[in-house]
């Protein structure tokens, strides 16, 4: 069997599908996936960062999460319903594009690989739920803080967000408008809780739970 180039770092799995398909390169902003339309094939990223999202008629977009080395994406075309997300290239990715009829092949082949195929879709499910729970009983400083937290790590003494993040680009992840985010910032720097800088956010201490 022959692998891609550049997927020595991946489990062995992730290998054998991504040899089963056909690699392609997508440019930065490039949209691969577009929500509503008919799923035929999986991407296994070889590199690169990805959004997974969803959007409105007036183009205001909700973020799932971001994908990088490794994730499977599109793989809810297996039940042959339209795609529920769009993806778009983060940065320059590269991608194994795999038939679906490669994917069913390797689930029935291989029972470790389709555990942990189930895995993934078990922890996509337990993301949605958490996104549901906290759009319906928190708050937005409640989201926001909460977010920073969850991708925030240890540096030099302080946390940081290691994501390049713009005030949009967290409206996005929360469910929330820049404006609201643009405020909450502007107190938490006030209250030196964070510093956010060249799209850098830093946190300097815990954030207090309510605002």
């Amino acid at each position: 069997m022959t692998f891609p180039s550049n997927t020595e770092h991946l489990p062995l799995p992730m290998r054998q599908l991504a040899a089963a398909g056909v690699v392609r390169r997508f440019a930065k902003r490039t949209r691969f996936i577009t929500e509503g339309e008919a799923g035929t094939s999986i991407y296994v990223i070889l590199s690169g960062r990805v959004k997974v999202f969803t959007s409105d008629m007036d183009g205001k977009e909700f973020v799932f999460g971001m994908f990088e080395d490794g994730a499977i994406l599109g793989e809810m075309a297996l039940d042959g319903q339209p795609r529920s997300a769009s993806a778009e290239a983060v940065t320059d990715v590269q991608c194994a594009v795999v038939p679906i009829s490669a994917m069913r092949a390797r689930i029935a082949a291989d029972p470790d690989f389709a555990m942990e195929l189930i895995k993934t879709l078990i922890a996509r499910s337990r993301q949605t739920t958490t996104f549901a729970r906290r759009l319906a009983l928190q708050t937005a400083y409640q989201r926001l803080a909460a977010l920073l937290d969850d991708l925030a790590v240890a540096r030099d003494g302080v946390r940081i967000v290691p994501e390049p993040l713009s005030q949009q680009d967290i409206a996005d992840r929360i469910g929330a408008s820049r404006d609201m985010v643009s405020k909450l910032f502007k107190e938490l720097v006030k209250g030196e809780y964070l510093r956010h800088e060249a799209r850098q956010v830093t946190l300097l201490r815990t954030l207090p739970a309510k605002w």
